[in-house]
């Protein structure tokens, strides 16, 4: 005598949410501040035990940046008159 039985399968049922991925989630040493420009998301990400000097020095690089980015995207005199 053979038996034979017959499951019928169902297929997994998917998280409404996907999770965040490796790239895009902040490891616990780490802040991170989101602006959700009309273009699409700006996003830094830093250490959250900064020294004084660091904290100045990326004060300096943060106001380099917005210079580059203004004179990439061509609206340079805008940032230069403020």
């Amino acid at each position: 005598m053979v038996i034979i039985l017959l499951h019928r399968l169902t297929p997994p049922v998917l998280p409404l949410e996907t999770p965040k991925s490796a790239s895009t989630a902040t490891p616990a040493s780490y802040r991170s501040e989101t602006f959700n420009a009309d273009e699409g998301d700006i996003r830094i990400t830093w250490s959250s035990n900064l020294s004084a000097q660091s904290v100045e020095d990326m004060r300096d690089w943060l106001d380099l940046l917005k210079w580059r980015i203004a004179r990439r995207d061509g609206v340079g005199e805008a940032i230069e008159d403020e």
